[in-house]
């Protein structure tokens, strides 16, 4: 390859093509970019009538929310209040959203559930790029598909 530098033109060895390792570390990387892109992205959920469909958003700290409402739903639905509104949800759209615990709860269970799919997709992946044992096999996991 040819390359200028201070007015001279010299040639320069082209690099080295990376190692089954080093494309292995790119893949797993780009599958934990993409996991973390799906989880930043936030849970889409249909509320039903008269709400629809809305995005719940997953950043960490929204996380950590979405825990402590489901341990007080779940409190309320043992306290026998589980039909009783007071479920409340902010959507990423910031609509506010109020359902019976049990409703709330049900929501909350189907997003650990899709982010237990993200998190599953992303481990499949890893594990097939981890066993590819050669170019072929590792560009042969198709890290865009799949996804839930």
């Amino acid at each position: 390859m040819l390359v200028q530098k201070n007015g001279q033109i010299t040639e320069v060895p082209d690099a080295p093509p990376p190692s089954l390792v080093e494309m292995k570390a790119t893949a797993s990387a780009s599958v934990s970019l993409k996991r973390d892109e799906l989880l930043a992205g936030g849970y889409t959920h249909d509320f039903g009538a008269p709400h629809g469909v809305h995005t719940l958003q997953t950043r960490p700290d929204d996380r950590t929310n979405w825990l402590t409402s489901q341990a007080a739903y779940s409190a309320a639905i043992a306290a026998g209040a589980g039909n009783m509104a007071g479920a409340t949800f902010r959507t990423a759209g910031n609509a506010t959203i109020t359902m019976t615990y049990i409703q709330g709860l049900t929501v909350l269970l189907a997003m650990a559930a899709w982010g237990q799919s993200v998190m599953a997709r992303s481990w499949v992946l890893k594990d097939d790029i981890a066993a590819a044992t050669d170019e072929t096999e590792l560009t042969a996991v198709d890290i865009e598909s799949g996804w839930p």
